[in-house]
């Protein structure tokens, strides 16, 4: 050791873009005329730096987070758990370090259906010979850590990325 920060002192902290295991799994079950279907997926052992924008953060709201204004360095706040961010005089832009990595790994449960099959009897009336109505959510739970305090999406490609759409929907499948 020197005693100086240089490129000398540079070394590999991640060696892939990609998460090293993606995995999922999918559940069913019926009991009577009540079906449940679910799909998970996620990934283990990803790590995700946060980009550019996100170690030289504007003090936006779409780039940080409470966390980071609240407790961020300034004469004021020496301890500061960030370092200091753009609209300050106090910001410096960081190079990468394993300060910025984070640990994306998740768990989703990405689709999970409620159905209820139509009894026989009150079908033939109607001229169909079976119906489903189901319940369908897309993007239900999401389980990691949240990647500190920006409450970034592991799967989104950006700390600007919209966070996937959680979707419900109710329908009715009619056979005649």
């Amino acid at each position: 050791p020197d005693g100086r920060i240089t490129s000398d002192d540079e070394a590999w902290i991640a060696d892939y873009n990609w998460p090293p295991v993606t995995y999922g799994f999918s559940l069913a079950g019926s009991w009577g005329q009540i079906g449940l279907d679910a799909l998970f997926h996620g990934t283990a052992g990803q790590k995700h730096m946060m980009q550019t924008n996100g170690r030289d953060l504007q003090a936006r709201a779409e780039e940080s987070s409470y966390g980071y204004w609240a407790d961020s360095w300034t004469p004021e706040n020496p301890d500061g758990a960030y370092p200091g961010f753009r609209e300050t005089n106090y910001r410096t832009r960081y190079p990468e370090s394993t300060f910025w990595m984070r640990d994306a790994s998740f768990l989703r449960l990405k689709t999970l259906t409620l159905s209820y099959g139509i009894p026989q009897g009150f079908l033939s009336g109607l001229g169909a010979t079976e119906a489903r109505l189901f319940f369908t959510g897309n993007n239900l739970l999401l389980l990691h850590d949240n990647i500190g305090d920006w409450g970034f999406d592991p799967e989104a490609n950006n700390i600007r990325a919209y966070p996937i759409m959680r979707t419900f929907t109710l329908g009715l499948d009619v056979s005649l």
